[in-house]
């Protein structure tokens, strides 16, 4: 084999070092793989009758064909596209267990799944398949903006090339990165799409051992950062409703039972339903001149929302008189609230 390394102040140069190696294998068991450097790209090459005779074997569980580059100084592994017709083809063959297959490079891990797979070899248009990895790569004016303004930002720029075409949809398949990341104490770890004009969109992502994966449907940029939890301490930062406590805090339509809770296990009133469903919608003045309800006074903070939600046919209280403001809001309230306020959409 032949392997390269980036020395101090000298061009990248090629060279054998047998401490550095790189491996294949399925659910451990190892496979045969040639692998030669240059410029910072593998170029790796198998079996795929190997492959195939190897994925038969494998039964019972989800298995990943795992090409192991991380001890090689390089950003970038070239395969042929008969590699991946032969992967996507067993990925789709309920017979065995692939289901895909992961590239590792010493700081970005790629994993393709069986759909992905399909929707490559549908836009291959040459004899090999080139996937690059860039960490922390160039960015333009916007995206330098946005990424200074964040913590701890790191940037993943990944491609896919054929033929020095990009591939760039995965048609409804996902890929999945796994990035080495640190943080410490009580952080919100996110992890964002950034967009050429500098705007994040989140996407999925999954902390793992000081590593974050990102399940993706496209390449581009990516970054990976942290950010400051909010300052209940009853909300812990990986609950289920941790984005939506937020999301509500920021838009205003609540600011927690304290400066230091929210109290996510409390139950909600008639009134605490009605109110942020108001302010959600932008705290539009309601246009009723009278109030019918005995039970809602004008100096209450739920006034204007339960004129506003009788108004827009959202409640009509709990009688002709009264609104019972104290009174818990049901699951089957809340969600009726909700739908009607939606325009009770078939």
């Amino acid at each position: 084999m032949r392997f390269s390394t980036i020395f101090k102040n000298e061009p990248l140069k090629s060279y054998y070092d047998p401490t550095k190696t790189a491996t294949a294998y399925i659910n451990g068991q190892k496979l045969s793989i040639t692998v030669t450097t240059s410029n910072g790209n593998a170029t790796v090459k198998m079996d795929p009758a190997e492959i195939e005779r190897y994925a038969a074997s494998v039964t019972g569980r989800e298995a990943y064909l795992t090409i192991d580059l991380s001890e090689l100084s390089v950003t970038s592994a070239t395969l042929s596209t008969e590699i991946f017709k032969k992967l996507a083809e067993l990925a789709a063959d309920p017979s065995n267990s692939l289901a895909g297959v992961t590239i590792k490079f010493a700081d970005c891990s790629v994993t393709f799944d069986a759909v992905a797979l399909k929707a490559i070899i549908e836009q291959a248009t040459g004899a090999d398949i080139k996937l690059s990895v860039k960490v922390n790569p160039d960015l333009s004016v916007s995206q330098r903006r946005t990424v200074g303004g964040l913590n701890n930002a790191l940037v993943i720029d990944v491609e896919l090339t054929s033929n020095g075409k990009a591939i760039t949809d995965f048609k409804g398949g996902s890929v999945t990165l796994e990035v080495p990341f640190k943080w410490s104490g009580n952080v919100v770890v996110r992890g964002a799409f950034l967009t050429d004009d500098g705007k994040l969109e989140p996407v999925y992502r999954e902390l793992r051992n000081g590593a974050v994966r990102l399940v993706v449907n496209h390449f581009s940029k990516y970054v990976v950062y942290t950010e400051e939890p909010l300052p209940f301490t009853d909300v812990d930062v990986n609950a289920y409703y941790y984005d939506a406590v937020k999301w509500a805090v920021e838009k205003g339509v609540t600011t927690g039972t304290s400066a230091t809770t929210f109290s996510p296990d409390a139950d909600c009133t008639r009134a605490q339903i009605v109110t942020f469903l108001w302010r959600a919608m932008g705290s539009p003045e309601p246009t009723a001149a009278e109030n019918p309800f005995v039970d809602v006074k004008p100096e209450d903070y739920f006034y204007k929302a339960v004129l506003w939600a009788v108004e827009k046919g959202i409640t009509n209280g709990t009688s002709a008189t009264t609104f019972s403001p104290n009174d818990s809001c049901t699951r089957a309230q809340t969600v009726t609230f909700l739908w009607r306020a939606e325009g009770s959409p078939e």
